[in-house]
């Protein structure tokens, strides 16, 4: 959730910036929760 928070303000951020906001510090990682985010973003916003 923290991460959605950040993302929301429309900010643009490095991983490195992410990392240090979200806590999340294994790039892996939060490349994995951004792609996540992305594909319900993507999702919840198509027409059906």
């Amino acid at each position: 959730m923290n991460l959605i928070r950040h993302l929301r303000d429309g900010k643009r951020m490095t991983l490195e910036e992410l990392a240090s906001v979200t806590g999340i510090n294994n790039q892996k990682d939060l490349k994995e929760q951004l792609g996540e985010l992305f594909f319900w973003g993507q999702l919840l916003t198509s027409p059906i």
